[in-house]
């Protein structure tokens, strides 16, 4: 049996998850509820909780420090955001604090219920659309930490030829090295940024100053 919480402060969210999850009453039981992350913090050591279905936007304490004190205080247990909320950021903040899954307010009761199954025995659970987004917004911040010394200087050499139009075969001539070792220096360089054509090195080289048009 897995024993949630239900957190929002909406009395009709709380009583609709409520009732939804019933529906899966031989594996996961409601033993509490909350209307904010104080009054969840009054409830929890009075109760054996698995998994804590937290609304994003709520009175009081923000979400993100909530999920951090959580983490911090009941590391064993696993939190879900439940929200529309899909902004970016908001979404990378949250999962940066510690959460364990997310599913949208509107998803069917067989969604949360599978979240609820895959955190418990200790997955992550964020569906295609925040997976997505969690991907974009970490590569964004991946690339934008990257810098200049970050590549040797022969991958430099290789990267200005790249963008300059160049193929393989003419910047090897260029370079008085070989076709084979300039598509290594180019694969090392596709796999520090995390890119898959010339065009987004191009875009990153010259944002970064790396080359210059």
């Amino acid at each position: 049996m897995i024993n949630v919480i239900v957190v929002d402060d909406h009395p009709l969210m709380r009583l609709g998850i409520k009732s939804s999850l019933s529906k899966f009453a031989d594996e996961i039981k409601v033993v509490g509820e909350a209307s904010t992350a104080d009054e969840l913090f009054q409830v929890l050591p009075d109760l054996d909780v698995d998994v804590i279905l937290l609304d994003i936007k709520m009175p009081g304490m923000p979400c993100d420090e909530a999920v951090k004190k959580l983490k911090s205080e009941y590391g064993d247990i696993k939190v879900i955001i439940v929200s529309s909320n899909y902004e970016e950021e908001t979404i990378f903040r949250l999962v940066e604090s510690g959460i364990d899954g997310f599913v949208p307010k509107m998803a069917k009761v067989e969604e949360i219920r599978n979240a609820i199954s895959e955190v418990h025995l200790g997955s992550k659970y964020y569906g295609v659309d925040v997976s997505k987004i969690i991907k974009a917004v970490s590569d964004s911040r991946r690339l934008h930490s990257l810098s200049v010394s970050d590549f040797s200087d022969r991958e430099k050499e290789v990267m200005q030829l790249c963008c300059d139009g160049l193929f393989s075969k003419e910047i090897a001539s260029r370079l008085n090295i070989s076709p084979r070792t300039v598509e290594m220096h180019k694969s090392n360089i596709f796999k520090k940024l995390g890119i898959n054509t010339t065009i987004e090195l191009l875009k990153w080289a010259i944002s970064h100053g790396v080359v210059k048009i």
